[in-house]
Parts: structure tokens; C-alpha cells; sequence
């Protein structure tokens, strides 16, 4: 984490995609990224699928029903999840 992280009180968990997939049905499609902010609203991102990782859409989701399931999804990522101090860090090449 970095100093802006700390400051704003978050704390950041990481959950490989297997352990996810394991989970059952995320609340977006398995192939993009999510962001639940402050528990009422989302942030949906999708990829381009050549494997680039380039992001080709982004939504915010304000009151849809994925919101409800994203929640409870957060409570079980947490339990499952690893703290960032137990993932090894990448180093740069």
C-alpha cells in the first residue's frame, strides 16, 4: 500500500482468480474487474480479449442489483483473501 491508501484508512486484500472462480457466481461477468465503492455503488471495467489487458469499457453502476450481491461478495473475499503483506511482491526487471 501506499501512503495515499494509509491515509484514507483501506486496506487492501488480495484473492487469486482461482480461489474467486471457486466462490460461485461473481457479480459481473468472470472475465471483468470490479470496484465496490463506499458500498453503494460500482465501478465495472472490461478488457480487450487479446489478452493485452487493455481496458476497452468502464461503467459506474449506481443502484443496480449486482450492488447487493458485490456487498456480500466483499464479506466472503475477505475471509478467503490474503493481506498484502503475505503476497510476494513483484520486483521490477
Amino acid at each position: 500500500m501506499d501512503q495515499w491508501n494509509i491515509a484514507a484508512g483501506e486496506e487492501i486484500h488480495y484473492l487469486t482468480r482461482g480461489l474467486l472462480h471457486q466462490m460461485g457466481r461473481p457479480p459481473v461477468e468472470p472475465d471483468a474487474d470490479w470496484w465496490l465503492i463506499d458500498s453503494e455503488k460500482m465501478i465495472v471495467m472490461r478488457f480487450a480479449e487479446d489478452g493485452s489487458g487493455r481496458r476497452t469499457e468502464t461503467e459506474l453502476w449506481i443502484d443496480e442489483p449486482e450492488i447487493r450481491l458485490a456487498r456480500l461478495w466483499r464479506l466472503a473475499v475477505i475471509s478467503w483473501a490474503a493481506e498484502e503483506e503475505s503476497v510476494p511482491q513483484r520486483t521490477a526487471a
